[in-house]
């Protein structure tokens, strides 16, 4: 379903050659006027848990020639990796300032990494684990 909304699906076992493809794929999703959200930690977390940033988002922000913009949630929160336990709650979205496109490979994802610590302190969005399971027996249904 997300592909047929014009998302673009990431190959994670793909490699290199798998990045090109979606090099490609961008660089015409840009050039047809669409934005490009890119999620550089290539999965979902639990709140305030961090994964390595993957490298393809250096190559990605490269290419886009456009200003890269960190955006920080709480919506593991409400929202766990489970895909179907919901649980109702108010999301929140921050969208920092935008940083440069221009910067240097290696100092790109530390910049991130800082934007969305400052944001998630600004704003105390959890910066460390949080336990969100529900007893089932008081889970309302």
């Amino acid at each position: 379903m997300l592909v047929l909304s014009g998302m673009i699906p990431v190959n994670r076992a793909g490699g290199s050659k798998a990045l090109r493809g979606m090099m490609e794929t961008v660089a015409k999703a840009q050039t047809a006027g669409r934005q490009i959200i890119i999620f550089p930690q290539g999965t979902r977390t639990q709140p305030g848990q961090t994964a390595p940033l993957q490298n393809g988002v250096v190559a990605l922000a490269r290419q886009a020639t456009a200003p890269i913009i960190p955006v920080v949630t709480n919506s593991g929160l409400f929202w766990p990796r489970s895909p179907w336990r919901k649980y109702p709650g108010t999301l929140e979205v921050i969208i920092g300032p935008p940083l440069s496109p221009t910067m240097a490979g290696r100092a790109l994802i530390p910049a991130i990494t800082d934007a969305w610590t400052h944001l998630s302190q600004e704003h105390n969005l959890p910066l460390s684990p949080v336990e969100n399971s529900v007893d089932v027996k008081s889970a309302p249904l």
